[in-house]
């Protein structure tokens, strides 16, 4: 008897995020996230658990640069920086 082969797992997973991560990363808060997905103004979410909406990260980033958005980063002290893209997420 032979045994099954075990499937490989993908090589690269994508970055989920709800609307708590959206909100931090927009500088918004999940109401207003809330708002904007329920006027049509940014992504729907690609699914809605039971812990609330999920977005692929790298959806909404393409949407933030498209509008304009700039993505709040926090440093390790802190701060606030900016971001123009997923390069801090990796």
């Amino acid at each position: 008897m032979s045994a099954l082969a075990k499937p490989e797992p993908p090589k690269e997973l994508p970055t989920l995020a709800g609307d708590s991560e959206i909100s931090l990363l927009l500088g918004l808060t999940p109401a207003r996230i809330s708002q904007l997905v329920r006027a049509e103004q940014m992504p729907q979410p690609r699914q809605r658990l039971s812990m609330g909406p999920v977005w692929m990260l790298e959806e909404i980033f393409e949407w933030a640069r498209n509008e304009g958005r700039e993505i709040v980063t926090r440093a390790s002290n802190g701060s606030a920086r900016y971001s123009g893209g997923p390069d801090f997420v990796r």
